[in-house]
């Protein structure tokens, strides 16, 4: 959606920039794109045994492959913490954010469509100061807009990608650690620091050659508090996001024009 100014851009920028920048970081995607089919082609299997990099990218690759998966916890922009519980596929995407004391919202997206619903502490706080028009008809209702690629918690691959966005240059810095469990299941920790801010963020990707997920995503500051943790989970389970009712909806797409 092509719009000055957008509902998107406006109110819920907190909730992209913060995926965007909750790592402190650079790209993921992208610096050794080819790492992970090169590691097919040459018949390496043991994935434990791959540099952090190719594993990371290895799991990037799966996440995007994923029909879908459930993303479940907070992650930390500037003075605030988001709590989050998103469900999302290729074509449907369905949860909720909440931003203390902010407000949240709800989030779904059908057939190219997305909607939030803001709560009323949402409207009349971030809504209201970045766009009035829309606060004025917000309350209530369901705000429809097009652009998947600004939404980034209601799509898939941009999800994908803000996530593991990892702290330094081009993904310096990853480093791989020892094999371990989550929860019974056997994962290989892959951490980069921000030597800035002494902070970490580590994936823990499951040791599973056929389906190398991320599991968790965890990120711990330098005196050792843990602000942001994300766990993934039902992967391939249905997503199924149902169509807000016309009465009940306002389309924004000629706000802010």
């Amino acid at each position: 959606m092509a719009v000055k100014n957008s509902v998107l851009a406006a109110a819920v920028s907190v909730v992209v920039l913060s995926l965007a920048g909750c790592s402190s970081g650079g790209g993921a995607d992208g610096e050794k794109k080819d790492e992970g089919e090169r590691a097919e082609q040459t018949g390496q299997a043991d994935l434990a045994s791959r540099p952090a990099e190719e594993i990371r990218d290895t799991a990037v690759k799966a996440m995007k492959s994923a029909k879908s998966f459930t993303a479940e916890g907070t992650i930390t922009p500037a003075d605030e913490i988001l709590t989050m519980k998103v469900s999302v596929s290729d074509a449907q995407c369905t949860g909720s954010a909440e931003t203390g004391d902010s407000g949240g919202f709800q989030m779904r997206g059908k057939d190219g469509a997305y909607y939030m619903k803001p709560d009323n502490a949402f409207v009349e706080g971030k809504l209201a100061a970045f766009l009035p028009e829309a606060a004025r008809q917000a309350k209530g209702k369901w705000l429809k807009f097009k652009g998947d690629n600004q939404f980034g918690l209601c799509d898939k691959n941009t999800m994908v990608d803000s996530l593991m966005q990892t702290p330094g240059s081009n993904g310096s810095g990853l480093r791989k650690g020892k094999p371990a469990k989550l929860d019974g299941t056997p994962v290989i920790p892959v951490t980069s620091e921000d030597k800035k801010s002494g902070s970490t963020v580590t994936f823990y990707i499951a040791d599973d050659e056929a389906k190398p997920y991320i599991l968790k995503r965890e990120v711990e500051a330098k005196d050792g508090d843990k602000p942001g943790t994300v766990t993934f989970s039902d992967f391939g389970k249905a997503v199924k996001a149902e169509t807000p009712p016309k009465d009940q909806t306002v389309d924004v797409g000629g706000l802010g024009r």
